[in-house]
């Protein structure tokens, strides 16, 4: 694969991630982003799993999340 092409299917990838947040407006980004690293599942629930304490509170209106954003740092 040469870097034009993983570029292009890295683009791709992320603008179908943008678009299922693209009603979170200026955090749609953000979520898109980590959705990548971490799984759609796990910001938007699947399953027995419920929606993430982030997602909840950015549609609640809450900004202070950096806790919650951080919790799904593992390095």
């Amino acid at each position: 694969m040469t870097e034009r092409q993983a570029d292009s299917l890295l683009r791709a990838d992320l603008m179908k991630r943008l678009m299922m947040f693209k009603d979170y407006g200026k955090d749609a980004l953000l979520l898109a982003v980590l959705s990548y690293n971490v799984g759609t599942g796990r910001l938007l629930g699947y399953g027995k799993h419920p929606k993430s304490r982030l997602l909840r509170k950015i549609e609640s209106g809450d900004r202070d999340f950096y806790r919650e954003f951080v919790s799904f740092c593992r390095y």
